[in-house]
């Protein structure tokens, strides 16, 4: 009866530790894991709305610690890296709004890559899977 109680306690520990985006990630994954084994093992329990919205959190300050992550490879010239981490953003979490933001900095770092096929296929991708994105003007 108690069990999916603890088992939200569990992610909401853990979500807890997190700090900030420049620090170590492993308490956001840690709390994923733990709110998606509430929702498998407890469908329908009465915390399920609060997991789902707290996984969207830890998912939105992942995406925000790997645009961190890429301006900083950016910035410092170093292209591919920059590159990977926005891919790994785009496949990674493709139903968050962000991943627009990630679209077009991926675009940008293949145009300062010289490869301008890549920079208009991804802003064609930004223009059409995220129209309401701040990055579509």
């Amino acid at each position: 009866m108690l069990a999916p109680y603890a088992q939200y306690k569990i992610g909401v520990s853990h979500f807890k530790q997190f700090q900030t985006v420049d620090r170590d990630p492993l308490p956001l994954k840690k709390a994923i894991t733990g709110f998606k084994k509430l929702l498998k093992e407890y469908p329908a329990s009465r915390y399920e709305a609060e997991a789902q919205d707290t996984i969207r959190a830890c998912q939105e300050q992942l995406v925000q610690r790997h645009l961190m992550v890429g301006e900083f490879y950016f910035k410092r010239g170093s292209y591919l890296a920059a590159a990977h981490r926005y891919e790994k953003i785009i496949k990674d979490f493709p139903e968050l709004e962000t991943t627009g933001e990630a679209i077009f900095h991926l675009a940008r770092t293949y145009q300062d890559l010289g490869i301008e096929e890549w920079t208009q296929d991804w802003l064609i991708t930004l223009i059409n899977q995220y129209p309401e994105s701040p990055y579509h003007a």
